[in-house]
């Protein structure tokens, strides 16, 4: 059984702005980047720093696990998990 390419996003909560909004942000305040804040191991898949709060992850078995440490315990994290492969598709093409 294969796993698709994933595209991971994380975001702190905006007050003020509708729950959907965090699909359009930057993250200006989390650099996943940032050794000295963030941690992230993985165990049988592979990723790639897309943007400062963007993953791409290649699991290379079902049993996979990705595992970020580093955020702010008193914000609200939310995180968007979604198949790669139709994501660039819906997007046409673009990563």
């Amino acid at each position: 059984m294969n796993v698709p390419p994933l595209e991971t996003v994380f975001c702190y909560e905006m007050f003020g702005a509708s729950k959907a909004a965090w699909v359009r942000y930057g993250g200006i305040d989390i650099d996943l980047s940032d050794s000295s804040t963030f941690s992230i191991d993985s165990e049988h898949a592979d990723y790639d720093q897309m943007s400062s709060n963007r993953l791409a992850i290649t699991p290379s078995r079902p049993d996979f696990c990705i595992s970020v440490k580093g955020f702010d315990p008193n914000r609200q994290l939310y995180v968007n998990v979604k198949d790669r492969e139709v994501s660039k598709a819906i997007a046409g093409g673009a990563e």
